[in-house]
């Protein structure tokens, strides 16, 4: 991370470590071009002296016949980031690296931070990852944010901070008829008490059912969503109160959801979460499999995905995000994941609201 100003830098240079820690956040800061400073990865593949000589033909036929996904994956990474075409003597130079007794005895983290490939996999989490998966990639992006479909239901969960510019508020839609993160609402100058306007706001353009967190600071977003007086006019054309419009599918509140307030529920759902994930890149990723088939949950938002990198186990029974980090997204997403099973509990009245009149 370098500072440049008139014909003075400032050079802070350092291996990467943990995810959270000072030198991570100081890296992250240098990517925005409004901090002054600028962050730079050297990855090993750009010093010459890493590869190793290949004797023959056919020993280098024997490398390219051998080489493994995650390792065409990686030349294919090279060719489009860098354009950098990746020799075998560079391949030979990492294999023969990563099983040194040196680096394989401390696991696969130890060369990533040693010999850097890009500015992600090189910080490790502080404690456990929880969206890794050894046989999928669970970043890869399955659907696309979109409107909503006409007569499908909707599971809407709200996330809730204070609006004070710390933590962000936010609101994410899952289509429960296609299982599919379609839309996501953050911000951290909403304060919860003008949260559910833009609760409502989102329930309007994707129909459903709201699940506001209700342990915490969320109860005052619960208490404004049921007192609203605000007049709206609902579809039928009728001047309303905006507590009654939407009163039948606000959720939040009821003995049967109580907003994952204990450890084991939160813990619970975030693996049925990440599994119900994992299935759906497996599923769509699979050029042979059909694509009209409803399999997992789909993610549409990239700041979920870069969430990913940072939720973790953190001891203690304990999961989130490290301090300066934020799991806000992914907390609005386990509420709405939640609700997903008991949105269909309300396709009746959501019929007679939202098809029927149609």
């Amino acid at each position: 991370v370098s500072q440049s100003r008139y014909t003075t830098n400032i050079f802070i240079e350092s291996s990467p470590r943990i995810k959270g820690g000072y030198f991570h956040r100081f890296y992250k800061l240098g990517k925005d071009p409004e901090s002054g400073w600028t962050s730079r990865i050297w990855p090993w593949f750009l010093h010459d002296d890493y590869q190793i000589e290949i004797e023959s033909e056919a020993q280098r036929k024997k490398v390219e016949e051998s080489l493994t996904a995650e390792e065409l994956k990686l030349i294919e990474y090279v060719r489009k980031e860098w354009c950098i075409e990746l020799s075998m003597e560079q391949i030979r130079w990492r294999r023969r690296t990563k099983a040194s007794p040196t680096l394989a005895t401390k696991g696969p983290q130890a060369f990533r931070q040693e010999y850097p490939e890009n500015d992600e996999d090189c910080f490790e989490s502080a404690g456990s990852a929880i969206f890794v998966d050894p046989d999928h990639d669970l970043k890869v992006l399955t659907c696309q944010e979109r409107g909503a479909i006409p007569g499908h239901i909707h599971s809407i969960g709200v996330d809730v901070a204070d609006g004070a510019g710390g933590d962000y508020s936010v609101i994410t839609v899952i289509d429960a008829e296609t299982r599919e993160q379609i839309y996501q609402w953050r911000s951290n100058y909403v304060s919860s008490t003008d949260l559910h306007l833009h609760a409502y706001d989102v329930w309007k353009k994707y129909p459903g059912v709201v699940f506001i967190e209700t342990n915490g600071i969320g109860r005052a977003t619960i208490a404004k969503a049921r007192s609203d007086m605000t007049l709206v006019t609902n579809p039928e054309g009728e001047t309303v109160p905006l507590c009654v419009d939407w009163d039948d599918f606000v959720h939040a509140g009821h003995n049967t959801y109580d907003g994952m307030p204990t450890l084991s529920e939160k813990s619970t759902t975030i693996y049925l979460m990440r599994g119900a994930i994992s299935e759906a890149v497996e599923f769509y990723t699979d050029p042979l499999n059909k694509q009209d088939s409803v399999v997992g949950l789909r993610i549409g938002s990239q700041t979920i995905i870069d969430e990913f990198d940072e939720f973790q186990n953190l001891g203690g029974n304990k999961m989130g995000a490290p301090a300066g980090c934020h799991d806000d997204c992914i907390m609005s997403l386990s509420i709405a994941f939640r609700g997903l099973s008991e949105v269909f509990d309300y396709k009746k009245a959501f019929n007679n609201r939202f098809v029927n009149n149609d």
